[in-house]
């Protein structure tokens, strides 16, 4: 009975499950957008204050482009409906993320730490 209800719904479940993966990028587009504005706003403080850092400030910098061209990739598979590469953009923006923070984490340590 079980195969018999996924096969007779099986378009009813693939249209919820490309649903739910849109609306997942859709609030991670909205987050990312979110983040870039919060680390664009750090950088400009930290471009005056730690200009130890620099090397690491620009490579924030080139990222923050990366994350907002993802963003807007993201947005037109979005109207596409395309899942796999949905899923796949967001895999790539997630790495990217992750490597922004470890460079926040190091700029705080080098510049921002209280000693």
């Amino acid at each position: 009975k079980i195969i018999q209800y996924l096969k007779y719904n099986k378009d009813v479940i693939k249209k919820n499950l490309t649903t739910a993966i849109t609306q997942i990028a859709t609030n991670a587009s909205a987050k990312a957008d979110e983040l870039i504005k919060q680390v664009e706003t750090m950088l400009n403080v930290l471009e005056l204050t730690c200009p130890s850092e620099k090397a690491t400030i620009q490579e924030l910098e080139q990222q923050i482009l990366d994350l907002d061209a993802d963003v807007s990739e993201l947005q037109q598979l979005i109207k596409t409906k395309d899942t796999a590469a949905i899923k796949a953009k967001l895999k790539e923006m997630n790495t990217l993320i992750q490597s922004m923070v470890k460079n926040m984490q190091k700029i705080q340590t080098a510049c921002l730490s209280t000693e």
